[in-house]
């Protein structure tokens, strides 16, 4: 098995990732700040029924510089969650379907707001049209570095104690099998394992549940070395069908899931 040190030099492997603690990387400035109030404020459904503030407005509110406000407004432009408008007229809530759902900061806003239950499914059902696929693409044709990788995090997740040290480990073994499939889009939603982990809850990290899901990756894992696509595909959705099932039923209620729903106060 290759160290960590030869993976990390070996130029054919995706750059490094965060961990799920890592996620989001966080900026101490008031533009960034108000943003960040603001921009949970919009993903919470808050100006569903309030016009957004005008620039005026927020230095108001919040109690900062017209520089700042406007700093803000671009940061919250910048991410599609609002529609800037010339001449200085108040800018307008983009609709959902504009919005960059798999963008770090904005999955942070979302961790934040109530309704996580119908977050986590629907975090859970991206997960399970991709993983299945992942882990047979990285059965078939993961390079050796990669196959290490995953051996790698697998024996870290085994050796795993405590939530948060149980709750990395398991990012790392998901993410390595993403970038082992070699496509780049299925890669990109390292975030959305991130993010479905930070809202698994509390009573998943027990020992019982570590110890299934462990055999269950090792199943994964296995697989995957031996060349065995099928195998790593059908494994794969094994554990996510449960996963999904056990968000399921831990939703307060069920809903139609044709449209990204507000994760506000009547989520």
């Amino acid at each position: 098995m290759l160290s960590s040190q030869e993976m990390s030099h070996d130029p054919r492997l995706p750059s490094p990732i965060a961990s799920p603690a890592q996620r989001v990387v966080r900026v101490d400035s008031q533009p960034q700040t108000t943003a960040e109030d603001l921009g949970r404020s919009i993903v919470t459904g808050r100006y569903d029924i309030e016009v957004f503030p005008s620039e005026q407005e927020i230095t108001q509110r919040y109690g900062v510089s017209r520089a700042t406000a406007r700093d803000a407004v671009k940061i919250l432009a910048a991410r599609r969650l609002i529609l800037p408008r010339a001449g200085g007229r108040r800018a307008v809530v983009a609709t959902q379907d504009q919005w960059p759902l798999f963008d770090q900061e904005i999955l942070g806003w979302l961790l934040k707001a109530k309704g996580a239950c119908r977050l986590r499914i629907e975090l859970m059902q991206v997960r399970r049209s991709v993983e299945p696929a992942a882990a047979a693409m990285a059965a078939a044709s993961a390079l050796p570095v990669q196959r290490g990788a995953i051996e790698a995090a697998l024996a870290t997740l085994e050796g795993a104690s405590g939530r948060e040290e149980v709750r990395d480990a398991e990012f790392a073994f998901h993410a390595a099998i993403l970038d082992a499939s070699g496509n780049r889009f299925f890669q990109q939603i390292r975030s959305i394992v991130a993010a479905t982990l930070e809202l698994a809850p509390v009573e998943d990290a027990q020992p019982h549940l570590e110890a299934r899901d462990q055999a269950a990756e090792r199943l994964i894992a296995d697989a995957i070395r031996n060349h065995d696509p099928a195998r790593a595909q059908a494994a794969m959705a094994e554990v996510l069908d449960r996963l999904l099932s056990e968000a399921e039923a831990a939703a307060p209620a069920k809903r139609s899931m044709r449209y990204i729903p507000r994760y506000g106060p009547d989520a």
